[in-house]
Parts: structure tokens; C-alpha cells; sequence
């Protein structure tokens, strides 16, 4: 049998309203998942609870927009599994997918390149011996003077360093990583990895045009994707309200850091800076 839920009091800090519209949401759901599937929703409230009253108005809206493929889900056998969902709206999985793909290549091209360039003075060296000898980059820290072992790890920051500066590298990393690691940590519903792995795809294609474009008819694609990707990142970071304030931050911090990224491509240090990197 199957009837109405019993009456489960409200969480702490969960308002009457949105209490209320659970409840009846979940007493939509067969007996046996409604109880699992009010406490995710109940934890997704929680965590806006600080947001804006129409963002809570949306979450409700998509999630009654769910039930009809949850009770699919519950008949067909599949909800015994781990739920996988994203969080909702187009602008809060885009905010996500560009914080946590770019974190990875951006902060590896500043700690492995101008970081150690500078910090190790590369400059002044090479200028106080008139530009008569190289300076190996695998002669400054940490490649010198850490045991041999670690060199794996340091592969890490360097290939994500070289993905920076490749504009259809960096956009497919973006894409790859920043979709994937968005589905591990925010999934629970599987109609969004499917979306998630088609935007995926369509990165790495369009990753991989624009590199033979770029190989082909020696077009500047870098420019054009770290100004989108800079400008989409602090475009998103100042105004996707369901991310906490230091999501945000990151996000936005990650956009500016792409400017003397790109700065780096145009002037003569810059190259310089290049040249032993490449050393």
C-alpha cells in the first residue's frame, strides 16, 4: 500500500514553502524512492538557502520537471544505483565546467612558467652572463634537486602548462576535465551525462579543427579562445548566484589570470620567457 507520506518535520533552515512543495513533490514518487529522493532535494534547498528566492523557484520548477523520468527510472529497476545529477541551469553547469577545467592548466602555466622564470631570476642570470650560456629549466627547482622519482608528478604542471598555451588545447582540457570532474562531484541524474559527454566531444572536435587550422593556415586561434574563455569565466563568476562567494572568486581570479596569459604572447619578455621554457 501505498498512500500519502507520513508528515516528516521540516530541516533546519528549510522554509515552510519549500518544505511544503517537497512534500508534495515526493509524494508523487513510488513509496520506496521517495524518502532518498527528498532528502537529495532537501540537501540542494539547504544549499541554496542563502540564494535569491527565484533560484529556489527554479530548482523546485526543474525538479518537478524530473518526476516523470524518475518514476521511469524506479520502474525500470535503476534506482538502486548511486543518483547522478548536475546542478540545475545552463549557467550554474557552465560556471562549474569552466572553474574546474581551467583551474588545472592556469595555475600550472603560472606556477610552472613565470613563477619559476622569475622567482629563479632567469632574467638577471642570463643578463649577467651576456647571454652566453642556457639556462636548462631541468636545472631549476623542482626538477633539481628533487629525487628522480618525482618527476611524474611534475609531468602535471608541465603538460597542463603546455595546454595553456595553446588556445585548442586549452579549450579541450576545459571541456574534458572541467565536464568530467563536474559529473563526479555534482552528478545525479543521468539524462545530464549525456549532454555533459556531448559537450565533451564537440570541445575536442572543435579543439581539434582549430589545431589544424591553426598548423594548416598558420591562423591565431590562441587569442580569440583565451578571450572568450577569460571573458566567459569572469562573465560567470559575477553573476551565477548558486555558487558559494569562493566558487565565485576562483572563477573570476581564473578569468584575470588569463590576461597575462595572453599579455605573455605579445611583448618581447614574454618570448624570451618562452624560449627557455622551451630550452
Amino acid at each position: 500500500m501505498t498512500g500519502t507520506p507520513a508528515a516528516r518535520p521540516a530541516a533546519p533552515g528549510l522554509r515552510r514553502t519549500d518544505h511544503a512543495a517537497l512534500r508534495l513533490l515526493a509524494a508523487l514518487l513510488p513509496a520506496g524512492f521517495r524518502d532518498r529522493q527528498h532528502a537529495e532535494w532537501t540537501g540542494d534547498l539547504l544549499a541554496l538557502a542563502d540564494s535569491a528566492p527565484q533560484d529556489r523557484r527554479r530548482y523546485l520548477i526543474g525538479a518537478a520537471r524530473t518526476l516523470p523520468s524518475l518514476r521511469r527510472l524506479v520502474r525500470h529497476g535503476g534506482a538502486g544505483g548511486t543518483p547522478v545529477a548536475l546542478p540545475g541551469g545552463v549557467r550554474d553547469t557552465a560556471a562549474r565546467v569552466l572553474l574546474l577545467g581551467l583551474l588545472w592548466p592556469i595555475l600550472s602555466w603560472l606556477l610552472w612558467i613565470p613563477a619559476r622564470y622569475y622567482g629563479f631570476d632567469i632574467p638577471g642570470r642570463l643578463e649577467r652572463g651576456n647571454h652566453e650560456f642556457l639556462i636548462d629549466p631541468k636545472t631549476v627547482w623542482p626538477l633539481d634537486g628533487t629525487p628522480g622519482w618525482l618527476d611524474v608528478i611534475w609531468l602535471v604542471p608541465h603538460l597542463g602548462a603546455i595546454a595553456a598555451t595553446f588556445g585548442p588545447f586549452l579549450l579541450t582540457i576545459v571541456a574534458l576535465v572541467g565536464g568530467t570532474a563536474t559529473a563526479l562531484r555534482h552528478g545525479r541524474r543521468p539524462a545530464h551525462l549525456g549532454a555533459l559527454a556531448l559537450i565533451g566531444l564537440f570541445a575536442a572536435f572543435l579543439g581539434a579543427v582549430l589545431f589544424v587550422m591553426s598548423i594548416a593556415w598558420d591562423l591565431p586561434t590562441s587569442d580569440p579562445i583565451l578571450v572568450a574563455l577569460g571573458v566567459a569565466a569572469v562573465a560567470l563568476g559575477a553573476t551565477t548566484r548558486t555558487l558559494r562567494r569562493r566558487a565565485r572568486a576562483g572563477l573570476i581570479a581564473l578569468g584575470l589570470a588569463i590576461i597575462p596569459l595572453l599579455v605573455s604572447f605579445h611583448t618581447a619578455a614574454g618570448h624570451d620567457m618562452y624560449v627557455w621554457f622551451a630550452d
